[in-house]
């Protein structure tokens, strides 16, 4: 999948809306508890990433600043067209699930995000409803959530840099 160098969509070609709900091995219809810290740090490949390709703490202050400011939404997604932007597994459901809230003129707040989440037996594997509050609570500043955003995007950008250049150095092998 190309890196978009320029996100003007809203959706990129190719993946439909809510795409992350039905991505995540063994997610949908199961009742999994709450992942482990490691398991939520840990990427596809099970490593943990380095602190250069990801940040965590942008990711949780910009889903945290989406759900307490509604108004930003559309100018998040001007940066970020995509929730395969973020690094952890459980940051792109609730991101997809707010753009789905939004892209269907809902409310996007705790109760109705939570609701999502639980329709679709995604609440546990994202964290619960404690994780969910928890992005609110340690969200910095919603008035930030486009510096956010900026930090995810360049951190995706450079990750997909990253895997093209190791994807060239094995093809040279």
């Amino acid at each position: 999948e190309p890196i978009h160098s320029s996100p003007g969509r809203i959706v990129p070609p190719g993946i439909p809306i809510g795409r992350a709900f039905h991505d995540v091995p063994n997610a949908v219809g199961s009742k999994q508890s709450a992942p482990r810290e490691e398991e939520q740090e840990a990427t596809g490949h099970g490593r943990r990433p380095a602190s250069r390709v990801v940040s965590k703490e942008a990711e949780s202050a910009l889903l945290g600043a989406m759900i307490i400011d509604n108004t930003r939404i559309r100018d998040i997604l001007g940066i970020i067209p995509t929730a395969e932007a973020l690094a952890f597994p459980h940051h792109r459901i609730i991101f997809s699930a707010i753009l789905e809230l939004h892209l269907a003129n809902r409310p996007v707040d705790l109760v109705v995000l939570r609701n999502t989440l639980l329709e679709r037996n995604m609440l546990g594997f994202v964290g619960g409803e404690e994780y969910l509050a928890n992005l609110v609570d340690t969200t910095p500043s919603a008035a930030n959530a486009l510096a956010y955003a900026q930090v995810v995007w360049e951190k995706y950008v450079l990750r997909g840099i990253i895997g093209r250049f190791a994807i060239t150095c094995l093809h040279s092998l």
